[in-house]
């Protein structure tokens, strides 16, 4: 049996720590992380304060950023966990959702975060197809104690707390075997759900908002690689190697981590994973432009390389090609 896989604190915080990370985490190390720790606490004790529900006394930067935070949009893949504590820093989704936040607002925001939840769901949890199957027709809602059994039946333990519930309601949990007095891990995670509006919670009872559902589902967050053509890929791995290169003013080879990379997956909205496969099957001679890839010098981290067979890379060097 395996538990619901829990997204901490609640889903206000995370337009707020994609904004911190954002604005800070190319400073570097450990100024970044100062600076995203105070900028990112400041801004959620601001949500927290104007947040319905929440006890009122004082919450800790340990509690907010880095028990609640944090691990959500590692969880939700927000958020880097290569070279953690140190490097930790936005994904490609999460640059994409922090470019829709900034670009065009709070509400195509979350739907964007909709999308990255439905993924998560149908990957972890399986919350939605649950409540659909368990429902006796589209529209009506679902007794939370039904959805907990739904999700037994299928090996995931909400891990829910439940009171006033009928004799039959008790006595079918006792005989499958489901404790119900600790725990809220569902309750928890419903919140990012009903967030999105993807769900509507009323008491005891959840709703599966399907009209909502199907809108969000439409949204792209990042592009299959496969959609991403040979020349659209080498036209922005070239501008952002040109980019680096300027701002670095350095030699010919720029590691490839982490700001080309970052600069290629959020103009292509692509993945990490898509960017190295990419990279690995690109003619390393397109027109007049040839690719050189280096070897990394000894002690590179491990997350600090683009790995795509047997080989490790660390450099890009892009030349004019020699034509005679």
């Amino acid at each position: 049996m395996n538990k619901l896989k829990y997204l901490k604190g609640y889903p206000e915080q995370i337009g707020p720590t994609l904004e911190s990370f954002g604005k800070f985490q190319n400073e570097p190390y450990p100024k970044n992380r100062e600076l995203i720790n105070k900028d990112l606490y400041e801004r959620l004790l601001s949500i927290r304060k104007g947040r319905k529900g929440i006890k009122k006394k004082e919450a800790s930067r340990t509690s907010l950023i880095h028990n609640q935070a944090i691990p959500a949009c590692y969880t939700l893949g927000l958020l880097t966990r290569e070279g953690r504590p140190k490097q930790t820093r936005l994904t490609p989704a999460g640059l994409v959702l922090l470019d829709t936040l900034k670009q065009k607002g709070s509400e195509a925001f979350v739907r964007k975060l909709g999308k990255v939840l439905l993924d998560f769901d149908r990957e972890n949890n399986r919350i939605i197809e649950t409540i659909e199957d368990v429902r006796k027709n589209p529209g009506d809602f679902v007794p939370i104690v039904s959805l907990v059994i739904g999700l037994h039946k299928i090996g995931i333990d909400a891990s829910e707390k439940m009171v006033d519930l009928t004799y039959g309601e008790e006595k079918r949990l006792k005989d499958l075997g489901i404790a119900h007095f600790k725990g809220s891990r569902l309750s928890d995670l419903l919140k990012y759900y009903q967030f999105s509006d993807i769900i509507i919670r009323k008491g005891s009872d959840v709703y599966l908002n399907t009209p909502r559902l199907k809108e969000i589902d439409d949204e792209v967050v990042l592009r299959p690689i496969g959609s991403i053509s040979d020349d659209d890929y080498f036209k922005a791995l070239l501008g952002a190697y040109e980019s680096v290169k300027g701002k670095e003013k350095g030699g010919t080879y720029i590691p490839i981590w982490p700001h080309i990379r970052d600069q290629v997956c959020k103009e292509l909205r692509i993945s990490d994973k898509g960017f190295t496969r990419k990279l690995a099957t690109l003619p390393k001679i397109i027109g007049t432009r040839q690719i050189h890839l280096a070897h990394p010098g000894r002690g590179r981290p491990k997350y600090q390389l683009t790995e795509f067979g047997r080989e490790s890379y660390y450099y890009i060097a892009i030349f004019e090609r020699d034509r005679k």
